[in-house]
């Protein structure tokens, strides 16, 4: 019972150890204006890297495009679709290279 218990508290040390370097992601934004910009920022970091999804481009567009119109939800659709495919596209800039 007892090497139980000891691997168990050593296992669970052992993940603790491991999310002290994880980064905390912050919530999308609720708030039309402010997701709109966040999807602005992450489209425009991901093409600072060389790392641009056309889809990610797409959907800013759409994302702008319907602000205009006054439509607050497809705003959020949009802006969450371009930042979550701008994330995407810095995931895989960082994948090793193959031959």
């Amino acid at each position: 019972m007892r090497r139980i218990f000891v691997a168990a508290a050593a296992a669970a040390a052992f993940v603790l150890a491991g999310c002290q370097g994880a980064t905390a992601v912050k919530p999308f934004p609720t708030n039309p204006g402010e997701a709109r910009a966040r999807a602005q920022a992450d489209v425009k970091a991901a093409a600072a890297q060389d790392a641009p999804w056309t889809t990610a481009q797409a959907a800013l567009k759409k994302a702008e495009k319907t602000a205009k119109k006054g439509d607050s939800a497809d705003v959020l659709k949009y802006a969450k679709i371009a930042s979550d495919q701008a994330n995407l596209g810095l995931a895989q800039s960082r994948y090793p290279l193959t031959h």
